[in-house]
C-alpha cells in the first residue's frame, strides 16, 4: 500500500528528492522515462506480492532494462538526464530493491505499532550487535521509550543507509518479567546533529547524528 500510493517523479541525481518527498514520490535517480520508472516500480510490487527473491526479481528486470538502453555503461542523456556515463548493474538493483523494500517495510511496521499502542507502549531499539553495527547506531541498542517519544520521529529504523537495525515491542507484563525500565531523557546518547551538504545546494543542512 505504501508503494502503491505514490505517484512518479523523473529525477536526474538522488539528491533532488529529500525527506517527505520520498514519502509521496516513486523515483530512481537517472531515469529519465516515465515508462522505464514505471517498469521499475511495477516490477518491484509485483515481487513483494508475490514473495519473489531479489534474486530472481534481477532475472526478470534485467531484460527490460537491456531491452530500453539502461544497463551497463548507459551514455544517454534522454535515459539519463545527463550527458555523463553512468553505470547500471547488479548492485544498482540490489540497492534499489533493498532500499525500498526496507523504507516499505519500515512505512508498514510503523502503522503496526501505532496501532498496537494501548497493549505494547514502549519500542526497544536493537541492533545486529555484530561487528558491522556502526558506532553510533550502537550507542542506541537497548533504548526503551514511549511509542510516541519524539526519538523515534528521528531514529526509527532503518535510519541510515543499508542500515540493519530493528526494533521490539514489549508490552507492560514484559517489561515487568524482564525487569526492563524505560530509558530517562538525561541518559539518551549524545548525538548532535552535523552539517550535511547535499549536491548542489546553496548552503548546508543540519541532520541529526547518526542518521
Amino acid at each position: 500500500e505504501y508503494l502503491s500510493a505514490k505517484d512518479y517523479r523523473i529525477t536526474a541525481n538522488w539528491a533532488e528528492m529529500w525527506h517527505e518527498d520520498h514519502v509521496r514520490s516513486f523515483t530512481e535517480a537517472h531515469v529519465a522515462k516515465m515508462d522505464l520508472l514505471e517498469t521499475i516500480r511495477t516490477s518491484l510490487d509485483d515481487a513483494w506480492r508475490t514473495g519473489k527473491p531479489i534474486d530472481q526479481w534481477r532475472k526478470e528486470l534485467i531484460p527490460e532494462l537491456q531491452k530500453a538502453g539502461w544497463w551497463g555503461v548507459v551514455q544517454a542523456a534522454e535515459l539519463t538526464s545527463t550527458d555523463d556515463a553512468i553505470f547500471v548493474g547488479p548492485k544498482r538493483l540490489k540497492n534499489i530493491y533493498v532500499t525500498n523494500f526496507r523504507m516499505a517495510s519500515s512505512a508498514a511496521a510503523w502503522k503496526r505499532v501505532q496501532a498496537a499502542k494501548k497493549y505494547r507502549p514502549y519500542l526497544m531499539y536493537r541492533t545486529m550487535q555484530d561487528d558491522r553495527v556502526r558506532d553510533a547506531h550502537e550507542r542506541l541498542e537497548g533504548i526503551i521509550l514511549p511509542v510516541d517519544h519524539p526519538f523515534w520521529r528521528i531514529y526509527w529504523p532503518p535510519n541510515g543507509w543499508n542500515c540493519r537495525c530493528d526494533y521490539s515491542g514489549p508490552s507492560e507484563r514484559q517489561m515487568r518479567e524482564r525487569g526492563l525500565q524505560v530509558t530517562p531523557d538525561d541518559q539518551l546518547p549524545d548525538l548532535p546533529p552535523r552539517p550535511f551538504w547535499r549536491p548542489r545546494a546553496e548552503r548546508p543542512e543540519m541532520v541529526p547524528g547518526g542518521v
